[in-house]
């Protein structure tokens, strides 16, 4: 796949209201997946748990062997901070994550584990923090297509 995406769906009844947050809107995933003509797109996750947007090959409820394969031969992976974004920085596959600018506190947070600290490898990362967990539908492509036109 050119592109691995994990569109979480959580909602309030599964998990906490901050953990809903994270959810970027099915309508945004369709967005941007529909405007990526021409690219292999993959969607993963627990079934349960995330949502397979238009024009994406359904792979949620892989086991962790198949993910991580999935994961290892993929161009890249898109998607708000989450352990599944973790997993991509340890298969070497290049990634776009986001996560609120108040996430970067002190010694780094968030930026300092996708930048540094769980990312071993020094795995390529695009980190949008501009947008707290909403960043428009053309920021994330914009820095999908550069991400795989590099």
């Amino acid at each position: 796949f050119d592109i691995i995406i994990h569109a979480r769906n959580i909602d309030a009844q599964n998990l906490t209201e901050n953990k809903t947050m994270r959810n970027w809107p099915n309508q945004y995933w369709d967005e941007l997946c529909d405007s990526l003509k021409g690219f292999s797109i993959g969607s993963v996750g627990l079934k349960n748990l995330a949502y397979s947007p238009n024009n994406t090959v359904d792979l949620r409820g892989l086991n962790g062997t198949e993910l991580c394969d999935i994961l290892a031969s993929a161009n890249c992976c898109v998607g708000p901070s989450s352990g599944l974004m973790h997993l991509a920085s340890l298969c070497r596959t290049p990634h776009i994550v986001w996560t609120p600018k108040k996430s970067i506190k002190r010694f780094g947070g968030n930026s300092f584990r996708y930048l540094k600290g769980w990312n071993p490898f020094g795995t390529q990362v695009k980190l949008i923090t501009e947008h707290d967990w909403r960043p428009p539908v053309p920021v994330v492509k914009k820095a999908v297509t550069a991400l795989i036109n590099r």
